[in-house]
């Protein structure tokens, strides 16, 4: 049965964007100028009633002589899910580059009370809004040539994008307890879209999805995966979490299998995942700064992991314009030797900071390079990419990229390479006719990236006849096989800079937060995240202990950072800052003892007796624990001096127990931590079943720093609860552990 309707009869479903041909611009970039159709001239549907054990809605478009829509919708007897699937005719005369579809309008308040509703998004691996309807603000048309207004909410959230967009492609509407809807691609190459999630002019909430054209020569686009939006009954994010992780953990960047297998097995480092308490990043590389090493090491006694200063090159490279380029510029490399004797002496580990597909203009010899660049739009959703960056396919950088990590490993001693700027936060695209590609955008070139990763691992690891991990600035999940960690910022909340920038102020004030989506989905397949943007100082405030304890707990590496600020004061010798690749303000900060300590019960939890699950584990979901709130005081001065919250200060209320809970085969750890300056006592209560774990009995323990102590046996034909001591900045392991 076919039925036809008037062109006025609905709002519309979709959107078609426009593009002119315009990317030929100065200095590789070009402004997009997009025009959205969104009128028709005719409309047909009909029903497929028995397919396959499923209910399909059919959907064709007329929107002009020269273009076609059609899109069907499946419905699965027994799946919570619906499938929405679509695709373009054209014959090429609109030049349409993306798709908007579906588009889901006049969304409002779940259930009767707005503040428990939440909208959880994969930006910047996942932050959690409280009370969407009310907190975004209507601010006229989504403009995607130009930097979004964050009060809008997510208007053109790109992914695969990790620093200025999504890392996944999954969002969650729901109302706490009650339920909601699951919305997400099923996308296995990873294709460019945005997945948006705002108020628009009708001052009512509106859902999205913008899938880009791989290629621009093309003149139709055929979505080829499902955009799928699922009813929810249980009320919490982590539901969605489960179902997208259903489907994420089938696809190619799963498929070399869990971390613990691979370090098993040696295609993964066990000394990274495992063996290293924390991390230090930024560290000045062409100046002694050995002291600061040997101080580092001597906090624990264990490994520490260090992502050594940008300035190692032999053309400085900096972070005021300073750059190396081609081969002549990186070497002889600037490490002063007593930074990397010290290392080894203290059985550390140690990558090289690699801006290298960055080169912009002020790079040497950027006019013979230039055209190697990619050719892509200047901004697009909230990303900024006018700096300049090598395309993948150019035999250029993929010359370059092979021969200088080789070089560092082989000849410098480098354990791990560590790129900046690179895989997971460019956009995904290219224009450029001469490179060998199509002309767009996609999975095509994630691919490429990932290539180029394994080529230069593959070159690495012959070199050093070992296992050399490579890591990226942020991360999305298109890399996941290729990447072994990356240095995040955001959830370091308040005291964060870049991922988290759009929303600091709705953070301060409560109304959103960072959460562990993509650890959710992803942790025990890897990469290692490293976050936390910390200092060990006094001045630094009491927040350091919920970063500190949050960063921790969610299976991260934890970070001191010393890329924007110095090095605190050790032994009355303080950083020289004219030395720095940062034009830093010397502050001579002190040590603080207290801070010092708590990062000795950090490195015994990840390398000791909370390792299985905090390296190796798969996070579920954390139990409800009622603890009374906490204001701690925070000093935010390690950025870029010319950030608005520059030297930013406050106080922000949080829980004062952190927790989280892990799975590591058939074993549970549900670990905590008292933010309190005194002792307190929280009430738990367990069901294993909620973690699909029936008919077994499980030894029963608590384990902190100091030592054990059994609470006997317990089976799981009913819930474990108990009373649990939680003394002040301590890390406490409550482990089930099956017989």
């Amino acid at each position: 049965m076919t039925e036809s309707l008037p062109a006025s009869a609905h709002l519309l479903p979709w959107r078609l964007g426009t593009q002119e041909e315009n990317w030929e611009g100065k200095n590789n970039v070009f402004d997009l100028k997009v025009t959205w159709i969104d009128k028709y001239e005719s409309f047909e549907f009909s029903f497929d009633r028995e397919v396959k054990g499923k209910e399909a809605l059919n959907l064709t478009w007329k929107v002009n002589p020269h273009t076609y829509l059609k899109a069907r919708i499946e419905v699965p007897r027994g799946d919570p899910n619906a499938y929405f699937h679509v695709e373009l005719r054209s014959d090429g005369q609109d030049k349409i580059a993306r798709l908007e579809y579906p588009i889901f309008q006049g969304i409002g308040v779940l259930g009767n009370d707005a503040e428990r509703n939440y909208l959880a998004h994969p930006h910047a691996t996942g932050m959690l809004f409280r009370n969407p309807f009310s907190l975004f603000r209507t601010e006229g048309e989504r403009p995607i040539s130009r930097v979004l207004s964050t009060e809008q909410g997510l208007p053109f959230s790109i992914y695969p994008e990790g620093y200025a967009g999504s890392a996944m492609q999954f969002m969650v509407y729901y109302a706490e307890s009650l339920g909601g809807f699951y919305m997400a691609c099923h996308d296995p190459d990873a294709n460019l879209k945005a997945i948006n999630f705002y108020k628009n002019m009708d001052d009512l909430l509106e859902a999205s999805f913008v899938h880009e054209k791989q290629n621009f020569d093309d003149p139709d686009l055929k979505v080829s995966y499902p955009v799928v939006i699922g009813s929810l009954s249980r009320g919490d994010w982590y539901e969605g979490a489960d179902r997208y992780k259903e489907w994420a953990r089938k696809q190619k960047w799963c498929a070399r299998g869990p971390l613990w297998k691979r370090a098993n097995d040696g295609t993964a480092s066990r000394w990274l995942t495992e063996e290293v308490g924390f991390c230090t990043f930024g560290i000045n590389s062409r100046y002694d700064r050995s002291r600061w090493l040997r101080f580092f090491h001597e906090i624990t006694g264990r490994p520490v992991f260090h992502v050594l200063g940008v300035n190692w090159s032999k053309i400085e490279t900096n972070y005021m314009g300073g750059m190396a380029s081609t081969r002549e510029t990186w070497f002889p490399a600037k490490f002063h030797p007593r930074n990397l004797d010290t290392i080894k002496e203290n059985g550390d580990y140690f990558a090289p900071f690699e801006f290298d597909i960055l080169m912009p203009r002020t790079a040497p010899k950027f006019d013979e390079i230039k055209q190697n660049f990619l050719v892509v739009p200047r901004r697009i959703g909230y990303g900024v990419y006018f700096h300049g960056y090598v395309c993948p396919f150019t035999y250029f950088v993929k010359d370059l990229h092979i021969w200088r990590d080789e070089k560092l490993v082989s000849e410098y001693g480098a354990d791990a390479n560590y790129y900046d700027i690179s895989f997971s936060n460019v956009f995904t695209g290219c224009f450029n006719r001469e490179h060998g590609h199509p002309v767009g955008g996609g999975g095509w070139m994630v691919d490429a990236w990932c290539r180029l990763a394994q080529n230069t691992k593959e070159a690495t690891i012959k070199a050093k006849g070992a296992y050399v991990p490579q890591g990226t600035e942020v991360i999305t999940e298109s890399v996941v096989s290729e990447i072994d960690f990356y240095q995040a910022r955001a959830n370091a909340s308040p005291c964060s800079p870049m991922e988290i920038d759009f929303w600091r102020d709705w953070i301060k004030q409560g109304k959103a937060e960072k959460i562990p989506m993509f650890e959710y989905v992803y942790h025990e397949y890897g990469p290692v995240r490293m976050d936390g943007w910390a200092k060990v100082s006094h001045e630094i405030g009491d927040i350091f202990y919920w970063i500190a304890g949050r960063v921790s707990l969610w299976g991260c590496l934890f970070e001191l950072n010393y890329e924007f600020s110095p090095l605190e004061v050790i032994d009355g010798q303080h950083e020289n800052v004219k030395e720095h690749y940062y034009r830093i303000k010397d502050r001579r900060y002190e040590v603080d003892p207290e801070k010092v300590e708590f990062i000795r019960e950090i490195a015994a939890a990840r390398t000791g007796f909370a390792k299985d699950y905090l390296a190796y584990g798969t996070m579920v979901k954390p139990l409800q624990i009622k603890s009374p709130k906490i204001e701690l005081d925070w000093f935010s001065y390690n950025t870029f001096t010319t950030d608005e919250y520059y030297e930013d200060r406050g106080m922000l209320a949080v829980s004062s127990i952190v927790h989280q809970a892990w799975r590591f085969k058939d074993n549970l750890g549900f670990m905590f931590v008292n933010l309190q300056k005194e002792d307190q006592k929280a009430k738990i209560e367990i069901d294993p079943s909620d973690y699909g774990l029936k008919g077994v009995t499980f030894k029963v323990r608590v384990i902190t720093r100091g030592g054990e102590r059994s609470l006997g046996s317990f089976g799981t034909e009913r819930a474990l609860r108990v009373d649990l001591d939680l003394p002040s900045r301590k890390i406490v392991l409550l482990e089930l552990r099956t017989e």
